[in-house]
């Protein structure tokens, strides 16, 4: 299990856990199947999760080009005054 894995970080272990209840939470309400939406609103409710108890975000990005692309698509989704945290 990812939580009792100790190189892990503590925000790793609460970003993950958000993702995966985040998952959780959109069967709940009819969400299923593998879509893009669902893993983005996953990733985007685990990073606000962990930066809104105190946490720093870990970028998603590699130092690959289309990783820096999905880190600063992700961080102006996710720092946007549109999106509702």
């Amino acid at each position: 299990m990812l939580v009792n894995n100790p190189t892990m970080l503590e925000s790793q272990k609460i970003e993950s856990a958000g993702h995966e209840l985040f998952h959780a939470y959109q069967s709940e309400f009819g969400e299923t199947g593998a879509t893009i939406n669902r893993e983005v609103g996953a990733y985007a409710f685990g990073r606000v999760l962990v930066t809104d108890i105190g946490y720093d975000a870990l970028g998603y990005g590699t130092s690959s080009p289309y990783g820096q692309i999905y880190e600063n698509a992700m961080s102006t989704f996710v720092n946007s005054t549109t999106f509702n945290q």
